[in-house]
């Protein structure tokens, strides 16, 4: 079962199945602005899916070499890792706009700056590619880093790019964008960093297979992380909406992806306070209690146990109570979706 190490409280929503299509070593995700859409990277498919606000899948993109790894997204380009090959993909109507053969061994993380540049991590070989988007001309950006090189993030406040390594004691790098120099930014004590994204009130997200955790860092890298999720499976490159103030995590280990909707307050340490938005109620509710649900219009609900197996998916309406005849004392997760709205709940039965 998941530990959460922070105070407040956590709604957590897993997706392992849809009807169309499932994850299959679900890698990166993007969020797509101004929707409730994302796309992920299914590097055992080699597919690029896309899943809409209210939870199902379809496919984006097909047919790769390899992976995809890495995906991001710069206007109306989706821009691929594939191998040593970087793939862009018009968001507009899903069409493969061209394929640059970059000559690197394994790009994996992958970010784009505000100067119509983009940025990839070359895995086995510990370099940066550096792509123009205007004319996909491109050059190594970094070469020889002292750790292995995987997610990466462009940080326009300090002009840099933030790049989290594999290995063990895996420390965060910075690469200036002004003359490509590198730095430890900061040390850790964890191993095999995947993914790292950034809130909008400046927190950092580190994903780590060693612990199968996310760790939180604060926008100076200046305190020690904190522990923030853990009980994942091979945690990937993460993605984030602004507008939902959601992480998105793929699992490469067990082929879901988790979103974590952080309401939130800062506090004197820095620390995020993780707040409640509750439409279940009462909660915690005894076993056979009935359930009512605080919702707009016509909702479908779908509980599920910490594994992601559905135990009941239903149509509701408005003020009618849901049994619980059948469950057993338990965490559970709610997810309640209907037109205009997607929101998931923490559900204790005693």
């Amino acid at each position: 079962m998941p530990k959460f190490l922070l105070a407040g409280y956590l709604l957590i929503c897993l997706f392992s199945t849809a009807s169309a299509q499932t994850y299959s070593g679900p890698e990166s995700v993007e969020w797509i602005p101004g929707t409730h859409d994302f796309l992920i990277s299914n590097t055992t498919s080699h597919q690029v899916l896309r899943r809409s606000g209210n939870g199902s899948l379809s496919l984006f993109a097909s047919g790769f070499t390899s992976g995809p790894h890495g995906l991001e997204l710069a206007g109306d380009t989706l821009y691929c890792c594939s191998g040593g090959h970087l793939l862009g993909y018009r968001l507009s109507t899903g069409l493969q706009a061209f394929d640059l053969n970059l000559n690197a061994t394994f790009l994996n993380g992958i970010t784009h700056d505000l100067q119509g540049n983009v940025f990839a991590t070359d895995f086995s070989a510990n370099k940066i590619y550096r792509i123009s988007r205007a004319t996909l001309s491109f050059d190594v950006f970094c070469s020889g880093l002292p750790n292995t090189p995987n997610g990466i993030l462009f940080d326009a406040a300090h002009h840099r790019l933030l790049v989290v390594t594999w290995g063990n004691n895996a420390p965060v790098l910075a690469a200036s964008l002004l003359d490509s120099s590198i730095s430890t930014l900061t040390n850790t004590s964890f191993s095999n960093c995947d993914g790292i994204q950034q809130d909008t009130s400046g927190h950092y997200y580190v994903t780590a297979w060693g612990t199968q955790s996310i760790y939180q860092f604060d926008s100076l890298f200046a305190q020690a992380p904190v522990q923030l999720i853990t009980g994942l499976h091979n945690p990937a490159d993460i993605g984030y909406c602004p507008t939902g103030d959601t992480l998105a995590i793929p699992n490469a280990g067990n082929n879901t992806v988790v979103f974590y909707h952080l309401h939130s307050d800062t506090v004197s340490t820095g620390v995020f306070l993780l707040q409640p938005q509750r439409h279940l109620f009462p909660n915690p509710i005894a076993v056979g209690q009935p359930l009512l649900i605080q919702c707009p219009g016509q909702t479908q609900l779908t509980l599920s146990d910490l594994q992601g197996r559905v135990l009941v998916r239903q149509t509701i309406e408005p003020g009618c109570p849901v049994a619980t005849d059948g469950l057993i004392p338990g965490l559970y997760l709610a997810q309640l979706a209907g037109e205009g709205f997607l929101w998931t709940e923490k559900l204790l039965i005693r």
